[in-house]
């Protein structure tokens, strides 16, 4: 009988030791195992991600965001293992992890996004702004595993050591089967607990190297950034600078502590400029249009003295989709500006090579309109000065010469027109044409010399029409008449490259834009039409600036917006129309500038025709910034003028949503009548 209760209290004891390995086995160590083996995969996405951001070989970076999508499914994998595994004390901590990992993922698709489109600093900045409570919060659950292996352990060994008494007890009675049995059940104990601990180490030596692996990118991406031409910075709601700005950033802006300083004074945006610049970063926070829209409207780059920087914004969003901070990149283009600057002037002269001309006109009548602004400075005709200013700086900008528009828009910006900055201006466009004489092939003081060519069969038909005069009279006329003939031109002669002169100011605008140009055939007297085609600019600026909407914002009409210039020859007048399938005028607010300038009385009646000819008022804009481009309200103005100096008529068609047309009538003089 007692050896009956011996052997019991024998098997009683295994079984206690059998119940707390299997705990050991089945639960804590997979638990420990488990959780390590989590973040082992999300260290090496992190290197996998930073691996892609550098890998400049397309199939490589493919191969690495295929490997990035397969360990983003194991992590889940993996979450979904350890679940049933959660200790309970550690809930609070796991749901928190999902939450970080959950937000990592989100932004991660981004940085793939950049990175696929090579855009690498960006990518890297972004990159940077990955949140790393995970590493806090896992490294908090491996502790409380390893707490609770630990204690498990420990229970085991007090289990094992009750069992060996027990063995002894067994053995004293039972003699060498018990002792078998016990020294079988001690080596196998041994046996287990080495296997775990040796788990244990090399668990530990492979999170050390993994972490060792991912200092060392961290650092060379760190090198990049500080080293690059190219400066990155965050800024928050509040609109200042945060910490972990790069340091070429420093060199680029001039100054070594940038941390908590308003971005827009940093840049150098100062008074009313630096006011909207924080407007438009705060319209990025509060993120009512589309994220691209919103960053376009920051401005793409600014002047600091000699250097020439280059702005690009892009929304950094929270776990919650929500615009937390906006990353800028920074970049010094002075000198990449300075040789397109020398390249655009390449251009402008094989554009003129290839039209001579319309560039001849176009020099003569800037040179004339010179002249224009020095007597209307030296008389104080200030509104006449600023018309043909912003002329010029409309032909300019069409003829690819940007260094005399921009020039001419810091003339416009002051509160008078000053006669010393435009005759530095004269001078810049004579100096352009002083260097380029021999190309262009154009006299020294600008003036036009008009070519008349004729062909064979219609000198023919002259000297015939001269042998057959019977009087000096019928000669007289004859000649005239005929000479009339000579000076007629197709007006396409006199417009020149004008679809890339569209195109290449629909590219600075950021504009997806086509011009298609009708009547190109239709003849014309030059002298008769040419103070209307100068104002062509003017139309064609104005329907690209404040007509055509921003790329996305067009709702649903086609992505590519459509500009319109026809010519007609009907009998008694030429008549000219420029169009756009744009935004349309909005009267509403033409009329409400009107009233603020004292142009219209409040309360007036006007016709929705008269109240599109408001934009033929001098000053009156409903542009909301003045740009290079346009915006002062003198560019259709200007166009008003020349077409009263012709003895012609101008009138409105807008629809708003749908676009306007600007229609033209220019009536013949009597002698291109007849020869019509």
């Amino acid at each position: 009988m007692g050896s009956v209760v011996t052997c019991g209290a024998g098997v009683f004891g295994l079984d206690r030791l059998d119940g707390s390995l299997e705990d050991v086995v089945s639960v804590d160590m997979p638990r420990l195992m488990t959780i390590t083996d989590l973040r082992r995969r999300i260290r090496t996405l992190v290197v996998a991600e930073n691996d892609h951001i550098l890998e400049a070989d397309p199939a490589k970076a493919a191969a690495i965001a295929k490997d990035l999508q397969t360990g983003a499914k194991t992590t889940y994998e993996l979450f979904a293992k350890y679940q049933p595994l959660l200790l309970p004390e550690d809930a609070g901590t796991w749901n928190q992890l999902r939450g970080d990992v959950d937000a990592w993922y989100a932004l991660d698709a981004r940085v793939l996004k950049l990175s696929q489109a090579r855009q690498v600093a960006e990518a890297t900045a972004l990159s940077r702004t990955h949140s790393k409570k995970w590493e806090a919060l896992i490294k908090a659950l491996i502790a409380s595993a390893d707490k609770h292996l630990q204690a498990a352990t420990g229970e085991s060994r007090r289990v094992s050591q009750t069992s060996r008494v027990t063995v002894v007890v067994v053995f004293a009675v039972s003699a060498l089967l018990g002792l078998i049995a016990g020294l079988f059940i001690y080596r196998a104990i041994r046996r287990m607990l080495g296997k775990v601990v040796e788990l244990k180490d090399r668990l530990v030596a492979a999170n050390e190297g993994l972490e060792r692996t991912v200092d060392e990118r961290t650092q060379t991406i760190r090198a990049i950034l500080d080293h690059v031409h190219f400066g990155f910075f965050l800024v928050g709601p509040e609109l200042r600078i945060t910490d972990g700005y790069t340091r070429s950033l420093s060199a680029l802006l001039g100054k070594d502590q940038l941390a908590g300083e308003l971005a827009s004074a940093c840049l150098g945006f100062e008074g009313d400029r630096g006011a909207d610049f924080d407007m438009r970063v705060t319209q990025i926070f509060d993120d009512l249009l589309p994220e691209e829209l919103n960053c376009d409207q920051i401005p793409a780059r600014v002047v600091r003295g000699s250097q020439i920087l280059r702005i690009q914004a892009s929304a950094v969003r929270g776990a919650a989709g929500q615009v937390v901070q906006v990353l800028f990149g920074i970049s010094d283009v002075t000198d990449l500006e300075s040789a397109e600057r020398e390249n655009r002037d390449n251009r402008t002269l094989l554009r003129a090579l290839k039209a001579p001309e319309p560039f001849r006109r176009f020099v003569a009548d800037l040179s004339s309109r010179f002249g224009s602004v020095r007597d209307a400075v030296q008389s104080a005709d200030e509104p006449r000065a600023r018309r043909e200013l912003h002329t010029i700086k409309g032909n300019a900008s069409l003829h690819g010469l940007a260094d005399i528009a921009s020039k001419t828009h810091l003339i416009e910006e002051h509160d008078k027109i000053e006669l010393l900055p435009v005759l530095d201006l004269e001078q810049a466009f004579q100096s352009f044409l002083e260097s380029n004489l021999d190309v262009l092939g154009i006299e020294r003081n600008g003036a036009e010399r008009e070519v008349f060519r004729i062909d064979s069969a219609a000198l023919v038909e002259l000297e015939q029409a001269v042998r057959d005069a019977t009087d000096l009279d019928t000669l007289r006329r004859t000649m005239s008449h005929r000479l009339d003939l000579l000076r007629w031109q197709p007006v396409s002669r006199l417009l020149g490259p004008i679809d890339e002169q569209v195109e290449s100011l629909a590219a600075r605008l950021g504009k997806d834009v086509t011009l298609r140009v009708s009547g190109g055939d239709v003849t014309v007297v030059p002298s008769q039409i040419a103070p209307v085609l100068a104002m062509l600019p003017h139309m064609l600026r104005n329907a690209l600036d404040h007509g055509v909407e921003p790329r996305g914002a067009r709702g649903d009409k086609p992505a590519q917006a459509t500009l319109g210039l026809a010519f007609h020859d009907t009998g008694d007048a030429w008549q000219i129309e420029v169009s756009d399938d744009g935004r349309g005028i909005d009267v509403a607010r033409l009329q409400e500038r009107a009233v603020a300038l004292g142009i219209l009385q409040p309360g007036a009646q006007l016709s929705h025709e008269q109240l599109c000819t408001l934009i033929l008022a001098p000053k009156l804009s409903t542009a909301e910034q003045v740009s290079e481009v346009s915006g002062r309200g003198e560019g259709m103005a200007a166009v008003a003028d020349a077409v009263k100096r012709t003895g012609g008529t101008l009138s409105i068609r807008s629809v708003r949503g749908a676009g306007t047309t600007v229609s033209i009538s220019l009536p013949k003089r009597t002698a291109a009548r007849a020869a019509a």
